[in-house]
């Protein structure tokens, strides 16, 4: 039977995450900050791909609902937490949570310390109930993902930046376990593990990016000035189905 997986996450989870720079985003400028020039390292000169972030970053738009894969992966994080639970240091299931140091943050998908719901959406992490020093993270592939991952040297594994990510924010954590999570294959579950020094270059590149990119955001925001629209997309959208109806109706007669 073929599955329909979908998710809807908290609305107020996804404004809060624009606020701050993720390591899945720095990733995707480590190209582009190689080839910067030097006016745009310094933040003289905006660089069109950083202005694309900021420009996400910025939308007004926002959308909480997720299907196929995507939802699949989060549907199954608590059950690959419990698994992980069973050989492993005790874990704790995260949701609809990003923790910062201001600038960078993450959402952990389970540490060793519980979600507080005092937290709401966002939580710097010197805020923290308990400072964690080990974090879960859970990759639900396909099964032939699933198997290259699993295969893949533990150095040379691209999720080694998203913890380093996790690293570079909160100073307390010393260590990290990775599961790749699929129980539809026959090898349902591989964990891989690594600590803080481990990832000491990653953790030195995050940081680096993100200074970068914080120099590109202020010279976005020092050029680009709020000028809202009078009317909203969402309300053009609302008249363009009744005239669709109308037409619609008109046709039937």
């Amino acid at each position: 039977m073929s599955k329909q997986w979908s998710h809807k996450v908290n609305p107020a989870w996804l404004m809060a995450r624009r606020k701050y720079v993720t390591a899945t985003e720095l990733k995707d400028l480590r190209t582009t900050y190689k080839r910067a020039t030097v006016a745009e390292k310094k933040g003289v000169k905006i660089n069109e791909v950083t202005a694309g972030l900021w420009a996400e970053k910025h939308s007004l738009e926002v959308d909480p609902y997720s299907s196929g894969a995507a939802a699949r992966g989060h549907h199954l994080e608590p059950y690959a937490v419990q698994e992980f639970n069973e050989s492993y240091p005790e874990m704790h299931h995260w949701d609809d949570c990003i923790i910062t140091d201001g600038f960078l943050g993450f959402s952990p998908d389970a540490m060793d310390v519980e979600q507080d719901e005092s937290y709401g959406v966002k939580v710097h992490y010197s805020e923290l109930v308990g400072q964690p020093t080990s974090i879960l993270e859970i990759k639900s592939y396909s099964a032939k993902n699933h198997i290259k991952s699993c295969i893949t040297p533990k150095a040379k594994l691209p999720e080694r930046f998203q913890l380093a990510g996790a690293m570079a924010v909160c100073p307390s954590i010393e260590e990290a376990y990775l599961i790749f999570y699929n129980p539809s294959h026959e090898v349902g579950k591989f964990v891989v593990h690594y600590t803080r020094e481990e990832l000491q270059e990653e953790i030195k590149e995050v940081r680096e990016l993100a200074a970068w990119v914080r120099l590109q955001f202020q010279a976005c925001d020092n050029k680009l000035v709020p000028c809202r629209t009078s009317f909203t997309e969402d309300a053009i959208y609302k008249d363009y189905l009744e005239a669709e109806q109308l037409d619609s109706n008109f046709a039937i007669r």
